[in-house]
């Protein structure tokens, strides 16, 4: 039971800051390194990435395969996250 509601916790908060994309993008797009490119596309992207990934955890038959897409995710927003904390934005 702990780990089904955990998954649920870990899902709800993916779609929310899924939204946030699109609600302030400004707070995502400025943590975007410049030289990956076009950040509003990129931002834009993240956020249909982290909502559909959401749904799909909700879901018993694709929960294994969004877990596995979760951690890949993760792993792209790296360059995002170093960029941010070099730059002192957190």
């Amino acid at each position: 039971m702990k780990k089904l509601l955990s998954l649920y916790v870990m899902a709800a908060l993916y779609l929310l800051a899924g939204i946030n994309h699109f609600r302030n993008p400004e707070f995502y797009t400025r943590i975007i390194p410049p030289y990956l490119g076009n950040a509003a596309m990129i931002n834009s992207l993240s956020g249909i990435a982290e909502i559909t990934l959401a749904i799909l955890l909700f879901i018993k038959v694709t929960r294994t395969w969004a877990s596995y897409a979760v951690i890949l995710m993760l792993l792209a927003f790296i360059p995002a996250h170093i960029y941010m904390l070099q730059k002192g934005f957190c």
